[in-house]
């Protein structure tokens, strides 16, 4: 039997932005009063320390199910996470499939678009959950497919001991580059945008998105691209492919300075200590920096009796109560809650002060361009290779291959295709 088509580009940016967390499953056989639930790990962090780390986490959310449904096993299976979309077609397909999929909310939507991820009932009103931005977000024609529990987002993460204090604007941070301090930055272009925002280029990339025309100004992007091609030229900004090599080179010392995703402040603090500061990441002069947030989810399986169906959703409706999302938060101070009705603590934490500024003040001052600015990444569905193409680009850019107008050409060429 032939699979559905691969959604490349929807996995490419799920993978990159939950670098640890979530999904995966294989039931072998039936049993009534077991919840069975899917999450992943990516191959680069795919070892028994992370796995106990993301499980442990995921136990919290099962200890408060648990108390009002004792009676229901909870089994929690691993798969890598590239392989992700298609273990789940293939399990399901073969009627094993998880009751309950944690993942990246395109991944469950495209599950769903395909037949393999079921909508979360319409009778109960999640509208009272989710603010507009998460339902946007959760949500395909106004249903909602996907269930937000988590969510992480792009900071700056630094060595408190060479940066007492952190940059403010991407300007400053500059300067602190020609006085000594090293700086690490990724080149995935998801987590490189950021700097597109600081610099004033995001209304220009989501226009470039939305519209697919020659005629839409570039002025603001190559100035975006620009910079970056100046900053490789800088002798204390290194560009990473590899996000583990970044973060390990801050724990190492060999870096003061990187930009960070809030699922990895865990592990780097348990190696730093007291020594990591967490910020929010630079702004420019007269505009906001632009950072890439995740929102982790449950999806729902499609291969469930009634009864794992029902304790499915009394999971989601447990992990998404005001409650619990504040108490886990409070706990934890790495992620923020989905639950609209839980106020952010930031006077309790710089970590979720940091956070709160990247989201609620970064993230959502970019509402509207969000749409083109994911069609500016991933294209359509006659142009899979988009993510890649844009990929190439900058890194041809920083490494010197390209001049800062052929990769102006590359990134505005959008190949003429159906719409998404």
């Amino acid at each position: 039997m032939l699979l559905p088509r691969r959604p490349k580009i929807s996995l490419v940016i799920a993978a990159l932005a939950i670098p640890n967390l979530l999904i995966g499953c294989g039931k072998g056989f039936q049993t009534r009063n077991t919840l069975f639930i899917a999450y992943g790990i990516d191959e680069v962090n795919f070892s028994k320390a992370t796995k106990t780390r993301i499980e442990g986490r995921i136990a919290e959310f099962t200890e408060n199910f648990k108390r009002s449904h004792p009676e229901v096993q909870v089994v929690l299976s691993v798969y890598k996470g590239g392989r992700i979309w298609e273990d789940i077609v293939r399990d399901s397909t073969l009627d094993l499939g998880p009751d309950l999929i944690i993942s990246n909310e395109m991944i469950i939507k495209s599950l769903h678009e395909e037949g393999f991820a079921a909508p979360l009932p319409a009778q109960i009103d999640w509208d009272q959950t989710y603010d507009p931005l998460l339902k946007e977000i959760a949500s395909t024609d106004g249903q909602y497919i996907a269930a937000p529990f988590l969510t992480f987002t792009q900071v700056a993460c630094y060595n408190k001991k060479t940066v007492p204090s952190p940059p403010q604007t991407i300007q400053e941070l500059e300067k602190l580059t020609a006085s000594g301090t090293r700086v690490g930055l990724s080149l995935e272009p998801a987590m490189l945008l950021w700097t597109a925002g600081s610099l004033g280029a995001i209304k220009e990339i989501s226009a470039l998105g939305l519209n697919e025309s020659k005629s839409t100004d570039t002025k603001a992007i190559r100035s975006w691209l620009a910079w970056l091609r100046k900053a490789a030229f800088y002798q204390n900004i290194s560009f990473f492919k590899s996000y583990v090599q970044k973060d390990t080179s801050l724990i190492n010392n060999e870096l003061d300075w990187i930009t960070c995703h809030a699922s990895e402040i865990e592990k780097i603090r348990n190696k730093m200590g007291a020594s990591l500061g967490v910020s929010a990441l630079p702004n420019g002069a007269r505009a906001s920096a632009f950072p890439w947030p995740t929102f982790v989810s449950f999806g729902v399986g499609i291969n469930s009796s009634p009864k794992q169906r029902n304790a499915a959703i009394k999971y989601i409706q447990s992990s998404t109560n005001v409650i619990v999302q504040r108490q886990l938060m409070l706990r934890n101070v790495d992620f923020l809650a989905t639950n609209k009705h839980v106020s952010i603590p930031i006077s309790s934490s710089q970590t979720l002060q940091a956070l709160n500024t990247s989201f609620n003040k970064q993230v959502r001052g970019y509402t509207k361009e969000w749409p083109g600015v994911l069609r500016f990444l991933t294209g359509h569905k006659n142009h899979p290779n988009r993510y890649q193409e844009v990929s190439s680009a900058l890194a041809d850019l920083t490494s010197g291959y390209l001049k800062v107008d052929q990769a102006l050409d590359v990134i505005s060429n959008f190949k003429q295709g159906s719409e998404p």
